[in-house]
C-alpha cells in the first residue's frame, strides 16, 4: 500500500492530495496543469513539498513534522518520467543495469544477467547493444520500464508513458503494463490525459483537477457516477443537463429541458446536475417495459452519428438534446433518420443526479 497526503504551493497552483493506492494499477487522470507530474514527483522524491507524509507499506518515505525525507534512491520506488530519462550514451544493457549496481545491490555480472533477462520480458532481447537514439520511441519506452523494475521496486510511478507512441505499440504496451504489475505485485501510479487509456490500462481511476482530486473510485463507478460535472464533462459523460430536483408521492423527480424524470437516487431538493447515461436509454418501438420505473420520452432525430462500430442518434426533446446509444443494426432495422420521431425509454438506472453544494456548483 502507498499512502500519500502531500501539499505543495508554487505560485498561484497549489497541489493538496491525499491518496492511498493498492497493489494494482490506479490511473491518475487529468486535464494538462492539474499537477498529475508534480505529484509524481513528489512521491519519488525528486522535488520537496510544503507538508506531508508518504509510507510505502511499513516504511516512511516522507514525514514533514519529523523532518524525514529519503533520498530517491532509498524510495525503491521505479519511476518513469515522460522523457524516458535514459542515458544516451549507454547501450540498452547498459541503461538497465546502472540502478542495479549504483546502489551496490548487484555485483556486475549479476546485474548484467537480471537485465538480460528484464531486455527478454520486454521483447528487446535481440537489441541489448544498442543506444537509445538507435531505438524507435516504442523501444525506448520498453527500455524505460524494463530499468524502471530492475532495482525490484515496492511502487512504480510511470508518467504518460504511451503517450508519443503510434496506436499499435500503445495497445501492446498496456498489455506489458498489465503483466510487469501482476509480475511485481506492487502499487502502479499511471498518469495519462488519455480516456481511452484511463479507462482500459487500470482497475482504480483517480480524477485530478486543479491540484485536488475529485474522485477516486473503481473505473467504471467513476464513468456511471461522476462525482461532479466537471467530472462528468472529463470522463466524456453525455447527457448532461442542469435540473431541479422535488419530491412528490410516488418519489424523486427531476426537472430536466428534456422532461420530468424519475430518480433513484434521494438528494436535496433544489438545484442539481444530471446525466442520462447514454447506453443505457433505449428506443421504443413498443409498449414501455412492464414493470421497469422509468420515463418515456418522444422527439424528433435531428442527427445520426455512425462511428463504424457503433452510432448514436440525437433526439430533439423538449428544450434539449438527447443521445441515445444504438447499434448500427438498429439504424437500418428501425429506418432511423433525421426528421423521423423516436420513443425513448429512460430508465431510473440511467438517471445520474448530482446533488450541488458549496465544492459543486456551477458558478
Amino acid at each position: 500500500m502507498l499512502d500519500i497526503r502531500v501539499r505543495k504551493r508554487v505560485s498561484a497552483f497549489e497541489l493538496d492530495v491525499t491518496l492511498s493506492v493498492e497493489n494494482g494499477i490506479l490511473v491518475l487522470f487529468g486535464p494538462s496543469g492539474a499537477g498529475k507530474t508534480m505529484l509524481l514527483r513528489a512521491i519519488a522524491g525528486v522535488v520537496s513539498v510544503d507538508a506531508g507524509q508518504i509510507r510505502l507499506g511499513e516504511r516512511v518515505l516522507l514525514d514533514s513534522e519529523r523532518g524525514l525525507s529519503l533520498d530517491p534512491r532509498q524510495r525503491k520506488i521505479g519511476y518513469v518520467p515522460q522523457d524516458y530519462a535514459l542515458f544516451p550514451h549507454l547501450s540498452a544493457l547498459d541503461n538497465i543495469t546502472y540502478p542495479m549496481t549504483a546502489g551496490r545491490r548487484l555485483r556486475p555480472a549479476e546485474a548484467r544477467i537480471r537485465a538480460r533477462e528484464l531486455l527478454d520480458v520486454v521483447g528487446l532481447g535481440d537489441r541489448a547493444a544498442a543506444r537509445p537514439g538507435e531505438l524507435s520511441g516504442g523501444q525506448q519506452q520498453r527500455i524505460a520500464l524494463a530499468r524502471a523494475v530492475a532495482a525490484d521496486p515496492e511502487a512504480l510511478l510511470l508518467d504518460e508513458p504511451l503517450a508519443a507512441l503510434d496506436a499499435p505499440t500503445r495497445l501492446e504496451l498496456r498489455s506489458l503494463l498489465q503483466v510487469i504489475q501482476r509480475d511485481l505485485g506492487v502499487p502502479v501510479v499511471f498518469v495519462t490525459h488519455d480516456l481511452e487509456e484511463a479507462v482500459t490500462v487500470g482497475s482504480t481511476m483517480a480524477i485530478m483537477v486543479d491540484g485536488r482530486l475529485r474522485q477516486v473510485d473503481r473505473v467504471a463507478r467513476v464513468l456511471a457516477t461522476p462525482a461532479d460535472r466537471v467530472v462528468a464533462e472529463l470522463v466524456q459523460a453525455r447527457n448532461i443537463f442542469a435540473g431541479v430536483a422535488s419530491r412528490d408521492a410516488s418519489g424523486m423527480r427531476v426537472e430536466t429541458p428534456v422532461g420530468r424524470l424519475r430518480s433513484p437516487r434521494q438528494v436535496h431538493e433544489g438545484q442539481v446536475d444530471v446525466v442520462l447515461r447514454s447506453d443505457l436509454l433505449r428506443l421504443l418501438t413498443s409498449d414501455a417495459p412492464a414493470g421497469e420505473r422509468g420515463t418515456e420520452l418522444s422527439g424528433e432525430i435531428v442527427d445520426v452519428l455512425d462511428y463504424g462500430t457503433r452510432a448514436t442518434i440525437v433526439v430533439a426533446i423538449g428544450a434539449g438534446h438527447l443521445e441515445v446509444g444504438v447499434s448500427r443494426g438498429e439504424i437500418g432495422r428501425l429506418k432511423l433518420g433525421t426528421g423521423g420521431q423516436s420513443r425513448v425509454f429512460v430508465p431510473e438506472a440511467a438517471v445520474h443526479v448530482i446533488g450541488l453544494d458549496a465544492d459543486n456548483s456551477r458558478e
